[in-house]
């Protein structure tokens, strides 16, 4: 497959981002857009010199499409997916997955079924510091992890008030996803939660603040908190804590690249480099998960996070949810693969 021939669906900040990203990535066309603001479609095209399609089923019925990049709402997701690959179409879909344990094991199903390529949008993964700590959890550097926590720390008040479907986003499964796989990237398989979640912003229909504490496989605990009415800086952090050295995130300043690696009687500074792009968003991040997509398609390596790396993270912060609503642990469905 020579050239890869993408469909965008929804035109907000992530879509925009998205399209201009594979936009710039050689043997990749932008056929056309699609969004539920016909108008928006239209100007988005005539501007950019793509097709403006009028129905997602219409983007999916053309055959020039290959794949579909989804960025919109986070309730959407699920059903788009599903209606992408039974059409056949490779997805990159931003977070979340899904809403429902239904809906998580259909697409697992589905992708399964059609056999495409489906890349969950989480591309905090591809920031340094992050792939570091996984890179020194493999080399034993740690010794045994017995506990981690993460946090996303982002007030969001000022864009629900700009994108008022945010009213009803759930922590876990609105920034959620993104704390939860680097946990679960780190300490292995999450397989019990309980969390307890509350309000602290009036206007919200559903809580804003979550904090859980999952157990691993490997017995190890970690904690994540998800916090939308913050009163302080974006922070998306990870510290880890074993038998041999810990590792603490600089939280502020905030930092992807850097933090400070201990033992018990001194720390040292870690200060990454990262990779350079051709288009800086979320630092190279977008751009790296754009082509890891592209080279998966093409066979040349594997979804950095594939559809059952997919369905773990979604399921645990479900059951992170289900845990607050229930006051009760919950244990989390098993995803196979």
């Amino acid at each position: 497959m020579d050239e890869i021939r993408i469909g965008v669906v929804g035109l907000g900040i992530r879509g925009n981002t998205h399209f201009k990203i594979f936009k710039s990535i050689e043997n990749v066309r932008i056929v056309g857009i699609f969004d539920i603001d016909s108008e928006k479609t239209l100007s988005f095209a005539k501007k950019w010199n793509v097709i403006p399609y009028l129905s997602y089923n219409e983007m999916l019925r053309d055959s020039k499409i290959d794949a579909i990049v989804i960025s919109t709402p986070d309730h959407t997701h699920a059903k788009l997916t599903l209606k992408a690959i039974n059409f056949g179409k490779h997805v990159l879909c931003e977070i979340p997955m899904a809403y429902t344990y239904e809906e998580v094991f259909e697409i697992v199903k589905a992708v399964e079924r059609e056999e495409i390529i489906y890349l969950l949008g989480q591309e905090v993964r591809y920031w340094p510091v992050f792939r570091k700590i996984k890179e020194l959890v493999e080399d034993n550097f740690f010794g045994e992890i017995f506990y981690a926590e993460t946090e996303y720390l982002h007030n969001l008040e000022e864009l629900i008030k700009k994108t008022p479907w945010r009213r009803k986003q759930t922590t876990m499964l609105g920034g959620g996803p993104h704390a939860v796989d680097i946990l679960q990237w780190i300490i292995g398989d999450l397989i019990e939660v309980f969390a307890y979640s509350m309000k602290t912003i009036k206007t919200q229909l559903t809580d804003d603040f979550t904090i859980a504490l999952y157990k691993s496989d490997k017995g190890t605990i970690g904690r994540v908190v998800v916090a939308y009415g913050i009163k302080r800086p974006y922070s998306l952090s990870i510290r880890i804590y074993g038998t041999k050295a810990s590792f603490e995130q600089d939280t502020y300043p905030w930092s992807y690249k850097s933090g400070f690696l201990f033992d018990v009687n001194r720390g040292g500074r870690l200060i990454l480099k990262e990779e350079k792009t051709p288009i800086i968003s979320h630092g190279c991040a977008d751009y790296l998960q754009a082509l890891n997509f592209i080279n998966s398609i093409k066979g040349l390596e594997k979804p950095l996070i594939d559809v059952y790396e997919a369905a773990k993270i979604t399921n645990a912060c479900i059951a992170a949810l289900e845990s607050s609503l229930k006051n009760k642990v919950i244990k989390i469905p098993i995803v196979g693969g």
